[in-house]
């Protein structure tokens, strides 16, 4: 029994000698991990971070553009409709779907290489024109919001300001 009590205390100091050799894990408060900036800051901080100097990509493309002379054409985000490159890869995509039998990545590299070699003027011209379409429709539609939409409005403003004050809020008087 002597023997088994020894044996545990043994046991016993073992762990403590290796817990005590061993390197502690490092515990980490709030202050030390680190956050991004929608963590770390409040509202009007986070606004002042985001406007400032920082150097993005189009920012230093905007440069490099001012540079040769070029006007860079940015197009709305999610009007897919306005860029001709989205038709153009839409057409090499049906056409690797209609041809492609047996599923190979070497197949569907010859036939992307086949779509863009068949590509010609005309059909890259009809993509421009496509996007042009397009375009007046939406220069129709923002005619139309600007012209009749906002004068509808700006009457109902108008009518608004004109009956005193009254929203319908002394109901409850009576």
């Amino acid at each position: 029994m002597r023997e088994l009590t020894r044996q545990q205390n043994n046991l016993e100091q073992e762990r403590e000698d290796e817990a005590n050799t061993r390197p502690r894990r490092q515990t980490t408060s709030d202050t030390q991990i680190k956050r991004t900036p929608s963590q770390q800051y409040g509202r009007k901080q986070r606004r002042v971070w985001s406007t400032s100097s920082i150097t993005t990509i189009s920012n230093v493309v905007d440069r490099m553009a001012a540079r040769f002379h070029v006007e860079i054409i940015r197009l709305p985000v999610r009007h897919c409709v306005l860029n001709p490159i989205e038709l153009a890869w839409a057409g090499l995509k049906g056409y690797i779907r209609s041809n492609n039998t047996r599923f190979r990545l070497n197949d569907v590299h010859d036939l992307a290489l086949e779509y863009l070699a068949a590509v010609d003027e005309e059909l890259a011209t009809s993509f421009f024109n496509h996007t042009s379409q397009y375009e007046e429709i939406f220069k129709a539609a923002d005619k139309y919001v600007e012209e009749e939409i906002e004068s509808l409005l700006q009457n109902l403003d108008l009518d608004d300001d004109g009956d005193g004050g009254d929203d319908g809020d002394n109901d409850m008087d009576e």
